[in-house]
């Protein structure tokens, strides 16, 4: 893929077995550690086979290039950071770990994918304040940023949320 180049076809797959190497060798690229700072975290959800199922490798051209994820939102802690979510949000979450591919619709197009597979539920999501393409990435799919806030070990963040 080269600059300039047209927004690559992207489709999601599950993550299986044998992605799992490629997801980790992203999570200790330099723009992926930017913003997914937590590695162990990360590299952990990669592990646990029950979170499987809300985990998509996201292929542009064929080539594996990024992943998406969604998990069921914890009221409480979200509470405790000051934030009023709906009941059954899920949360999304979105990496583009080759770096060539950052800046060519990719991860718009992986959103507005899962966005379709998941619309029956309230979707959120969270990024950096200063993380403004993922921003845009999720303005692209429809959603609408609702607030600022402080998370503990992430600093300033922005809750989005899906206007459906």
């Amino acid at each position: 893929m080269t600059a300039g180049a047209p927004t690559p076809d992207v489709v999601l797959v599950p993550v299986l077995d044998g992605h799992i190497w490629r997801v980790e060798a992203w999570l200790k690229a330099d723009h992926v550690l930017r913003w997914w700072n937590d590695k162990d975290a990360a590299k952990s959800l990669l592990r646990e086979p029950a979170r499987r199922e809300r985990q998509r490798l996201i292929c542009a051209d064929g080539e594996p290039v990024g992943f998406v994820q969604w998990e069921p939102v914890d009221l409480p802690e979200w509470k405790a950071w000051g934030l009023d979510v709906p009941d059954g949000s899920l949360h999304l979450d979105v990496m583009i770990g080759v770096e060539a591919t950052c800046g060519r619709g990719v991860g718009s197009a992986a959103l507005a994918l899962l966005v379709e597979e998941l619309k029956a539920h309230p979707l959120i999501a969270t990024t950096s304040l200063s993380n403004f393409p993922c921003r845009r990435a999720f303005q692209k799919c429809g959603f609408v940023e609702t607030e600022h806030f402080y998370k503990p070990g992430a600093g300033r963040m922005v809750l989005l949320m899906h206007a459906a």
